[in-house]
């Protein structure tokens, strides 16, 4: 058995690639609540407060070869009392021009580039580190 570490968000990830091509993101029949998963990517680069790096030892066949892995994984900090809330993103990406957003046979459609939004998540996280989140109060 080799080992390998594998990251979900992190650099040398799909993530990275599609920011570095500058990728378009294009969601349809979904907000982005439910289908922004590079947000996450962003998040981690950033640095929120809020998520931890955490390794998941795997077992993964790669090449007809079983490898232990390890993955990082960006994940949430269950001691604190919050939830991902990503309207205020989805609102202000519209309404700065940074997200477009359409309709399909009736669905929502929303598109961006992925560096833009990376940049603009960067600068609301730094006015605001809880900028992605909702605090739950008791």
């Amino acid at each position: 058995l080799g080992a390998c570490l594998d990251e979900a968000f992190g650099s040398h990830t799909v993530f990275d690639y599609l920011y570095r091509i500058n990728a378009k993101y294009v969601l349809l029949g979904v907000n982005m609540a439910k289908g922004a998963t590079n947000t996450y990517y962003s998040e981690q680069k950033f640095g929120v407060p809020y998520r931890y790096n955490k390794i998941f030892n795997a077992l993964t066949l790669t090449g007809g070869k079983l490898l232990e892995s390890e993955i990082n994984y960006f994940v949430r900090d269950l001691s604190l009392n919050y939830s991902d809330d990503w309207s205020a993103l989805q609102r202000d990406a519209i309404s700065g021009g940074i997200a477009l957003l359409e309709r399909f046979n009736g669905q929502p459609l929303i598109a961006y580039q992925a560096q833009d939004m990376d940049h603009f998540i960067n600068i609301n996280l730094k006015n605001n580190p809880d900028y992605l989140i909702k605090i739950n109060r008791p």
